[in-house]
């Protein structure tokens, strides 16, 4: 995991948890204990909560299923990341839970999607909880984020030596949002941060802008101030980017804005904004189509898919040959394979389509990349392709990747019968 050093955050969380957590009461007793074996402790849930109350700590719970996909990248690709490891082991003691052998304690925490990481006090109370699959970085990234300011009791607003300092807006806010339900100060303190948290920190705006996004877009509903201020500044960042005066940061910023607003309207408009610009125009334009792909195959931007898109075969060519054992990176470029297959299919390149088809079934011959390629071609009404990948797959995956397979012929088969567009295998989405 590559870490960005920027600020001792990691350090200040764990001082203040040492003093808290010590003051807070007795956990039950624990129950029967086996050694410690890996990152995971092998204890109940009582007894991870004594070993915290002991040792000053939280207790992370990671609610897992054995047959859920995105459990089992959890497993290879982020609990065995080493700095994560340290981290969690600081700052809390790790235990694996699983819903088929813990289905009572599973309600009563009311844990109901998977993965889901529960970060709980000694005395058995939630501090907050992280659900879906997460990359090491950005685990540890969000556990600081939401874990800041919310273990110690009521945190003040900052002065003197701590009104520069983000980390205590950023615990100020957090507690005035979750533990006094103050959310107008809550997006003050959160503002803050995102427009002064750089100026005092290098790095601190990269590394939370998506926590302080979400935080402020939890607010719109209740808060006209949040849309306005998150619309101020992504407003902003679009006019940079329509003179060719915007950064790769900026854009990507831009993106960022965008999504937490669920607005799709304003960054396709800037993108064909810039469609006749400039050479620096055009740059920024293409920086967007990498982070617009999926949306524009969602909306059949096939035209505008394939002439940005350069050398499509190439280019998955070699990310396919570059992944080694990138769990998440594969599913990425699956994901990116099967937009630019779909794009190809419409625009009458069949051949590409079909190396593409190629590269992404020799790289990951999984249910989930044959539904991924199948819903492109339903998408398209190309029914007897589908047919053709349901009829290969089911010979070459796993029981499980079968069902999805069937699933989609199923779905498929209603859409030709019925002429209505079926439901479609979730791609990566979000953003």
């Amino acid at each position: 995991m590559s870490r960005t050093a920027i600020s001792p955050a990691p350090a200040l969380l764990l001082r203040c948890l040492g003093a808290a957590l010590l003051a807070l009461p007795a956990a039950a007793t624990p129950q029967d204990e086996t050694p410690e074996t890996g990152f995971f402790q092998k204890l109940g849930l009582y007894g991870a909560l004594e070993r915290a109350k002991d040792e000053g700590r939280l207790v992370l719970v990671a609610w897992m299923r054995d047959d859920d996909p995105e459990c089992r990248r959890m497993d290879r690709s982020t609990w065995s990341d080493p700095e994560l490891r340290e981290w969690v082991s600081e700052a809390a003691v790790p235990i694996r839970l699983t819903e088929k052998d813990n289905l009572e304690l599973t309600r009563q925490m009311n844990v109901g999607q998977f993965p889901s990481c529960v970060y709980l006090r000694p005395d058995a109370s939630e501090v907050t909880r992280l659900i879906g699959f997460f990359e090491p970085e950005d685990f540890v990234t969000q556990s600081e984020a939401k874990l800041t300011g919310r273990v110690g009791g009521v945190v003040p607003r900052p002065v003197m030596e701590k009104s520069n300092d983000p980390y205590a807006w950023l615990a100020y806010g957090n507690s005035l949002m979750d533990d006094q339900n103050l959310p107008v100060q809550a997006l003050d303190a959160y503002i803050w941060c995102l427009d002064n948290g750089e100026l005092h920190v290098p790095g601190f705006r990269a590394r939370y802008l998506d926590y302080l996004l979400e935080r402020i877009s939890e607010m719109r509903k209740s808060n006209r101030m949040a849309a306005s201020a998150m619309t101020l500044r992504r407003d902003r960042l679009a006019d940079s980017i329509l003179k060719g005066e915007a950064t790769q940061e900026s854009v990507h910023e831009f993106l960022r804005f965008s999504y937490w607003l669920r607005d799709q309207e304003t960054r396709t408009r800037i993108f064909d904004g810039l469609r006749d610009g400039n050479e620096a125009q055009l740059a920024l334009r293409q920086q967007l189509f990498e982070g617009m792909l999926q949306h524009l195959v969602d909306n059949r931007r096939y035209e505008d898919v394939v002439a940005c898109g350069g050398d499509i075969l190439g280019k998955l060519r070699t990310g396919f040959e570059a992944l080694g054992e990138d769990e998440t990176r594969r599913a990425d470029l699956v994901n990116e394979a099967a937009c630019y297959y779909e794009a190809l299919l419409d625009q009458g390149r069949g051949g590409d389509a079909k190396e593409i088809e190629t590269m992404v079934l020799t790289a990951s011959p999984t249910g989930r990349s044959y539904a991924l390629l199948m819903d492109s071609a339903l998408r398209l009404n190309l029914y007897g392709l589908v047919r053709r990948l349901a009829e290969e797959g089911k010979e070459k995956v796993a029981p499980r990747g079968r069902r999805m397979i069937a699933r989609t012929l199923e779905r498929a088969e209603v859409q030709e019968r019925t002429g209505k567009p079926a439901g479609l295998t979730s791609s990566h989405g979000g953003g």
